[in-house]
C-alpha cells in the first residue's frame, strides 16, 4: 500500500514539475530564449523615461514615415482601431490639437485594419490627422500594447514622457501635451 502511495506522490510531483517547466518556457518566450534574455526584453518595454522604439510605417496616403520624421518637437502618438475609437471622441480631440498647436506633432497609428477601411473612416470624419497603418500589428507588438487606444507623449528627443491606456478627455490630453513639452534629459 505504501509503495503505491509513494509512486502516486512521485508521479504527482513529476507532473507538477513538468507544468512549471512548461509555464516558464511559454512565459519567457518559448523560442529558445533563456530566462535572463526574456527578462531583459521585458525590461526594455517602452515605459516613461525610455526611448520610444523606432518604427517605419506607411500612411493612408501611401508614403512611408518613421519615428525620426516626427522628432525635434513634442509628439503625441496614439495607437487605435475603429472598433474602440469611434465611440470615445479621442480622434476628434487629437484633430483639434493637430489643427491648433503647430509646436506639437500628432501621429496616430491604426492597428490591424486595412488601408481602405481606415481611409474611409478618416474621410467620413473629415480628419486631417497623420494616420499610419500597422496592419500586421508589428509595431503595436513592439510597443507591447494590450489596450486600444494607447497614447504616448514623447519629448522632442524621442523619450517617453507619459503613457496613457484607454480614452482621455481634453484636460487629460493637455497633461499629455505638457509632459511631452518637458525637454529631453541630457
Amino acid at each position: 500500500m505504501f509503495k503505491n502511495r509513494e509512486r502516486l506522490i512521485i508521479f504527482a510531483l513529476a507532473i507538477a514539475l513538468i507544468g512549471v517547466l512548461i509555464y516558464h518556457v511559454t512565459e519567457f518566450g518559448g523560442e529558445g530564449k533563456d530566462v535572463k534574455e526574456a527578462t531583459r526584453e521585458r525590461e526594455e518595454a517602452p515605459l516613461p523615461g525610455s526611448f520610444a522604439p523606432p518604427f517605419a510605417l506607411t500612411g493612408i496616403e501611401g508614403q512611408e514615415q518613421d519615428l525620426e520624421n516626427f522628432l525635434g518637437k513634442p509628439l503625441i502618438l496614439t495607437f487605435w482601431n475603429t472598433e474602440v475609437i469611434n465611440e470615445n471622441g479621442i480622434l476628434k480631440l487629437l484633430e483639434e490639437l493637430h489643427l491648433s498647436d503647430e509646436e506639437v506633432a500628432v501621429v496616430t497609428i491604426n492597428v490591424g485594419e486595412s488601408r481602405k477601411e481606415v481611409e474611409s473612416f478618416i474621410q467620413e470624419k473629415e480628419y486631417t490627422l497623420n494616420v499610419l497603418l500597422d496592419k500586421e500589428k508589428e509595431i503595436s507588438h513592439k510597443y507591447e500594447l494590450e489596450t486600444y487606444p494607447t497614447t504616448f507623449a514623447l519629448n522632442a528627443g524621442g523619450e517617453i514622457a507619459f503613457k496613457r491606456e484607454g480614452k482621455f478627455n481634453e484636460e487629460e490630453l493637455q497633461r499629455l501635451v505638457e509632459s511631452a513639452r518637458i525637454p529631453p534629459s541630457a
